[in-house]
């Protein structure tokens, strides 16, 4: 009976010993490689451009731009602040939205609720102009250019 222990004793302290070295693995696998690509507290990204509230990343880079006041030779003109696009007509407020910014080649700035901002349905942005169709008229709509005035 000692001579059968001794097989099943000795198949023990194999299965022991590979889960000893498979924890062992595990625990220097994660100690040389998975601890040293994951970012800790404090450290910083140089390569990351803060995402601002209602822009897309690829437009984080023009927000600087983009929320300067724009205003029109036809008495419209957009201030854009964080997260909210004002629309105003010769001095009164037409609304304010927030707004969503998508880049499809052109950047386009949209409303949020799927809305038009008042008489605009959308805006097309390039640096240093924003312009945009008045869509009261569907049959002819009045482009309007804005700039930095």
């Amino acid at each position: 009976m000692a001579k059968r222990k001794r097989p099943m004793l000795k198949w023990i302290i194999i299965l022991a010993a590979m889960a000893l070295l498979a924890a062992l693995g595990a625990l220097a696998f994660r100690h040389f490689v998975t601890d040293r690509i994951m970012d800790k507290d404090g450290m910083e990204n140089p390569n990351y451009v803060q995402q601002l509230d209602g822009l897309s990343y690829d437009m984080a880079e023009q927000a600087e731009d983009l929320c300067a006041p724009w205003s029109s030779d036809e008495g419209y003109a957009v201030a854009i602040d964080g997260e909210t696009l004002t629309l105003s007509e010769n001095g009164g407020e037409l609304c304010a939205k927030e707004y969503c910014a998508i880049s499809d080649g052109i950047y386009r700035i949209y409303a949020m609720d799927g809305e038009s901002f008042g008489e605009f349905d959308y805006f097309d942005y390039a640096p240093g102009v924003l312009t945009g169709y008045i869509g009261s008229d569907t049959d002819n709509p009045v482009y309007v250019e804005f700039s930095h005035r």
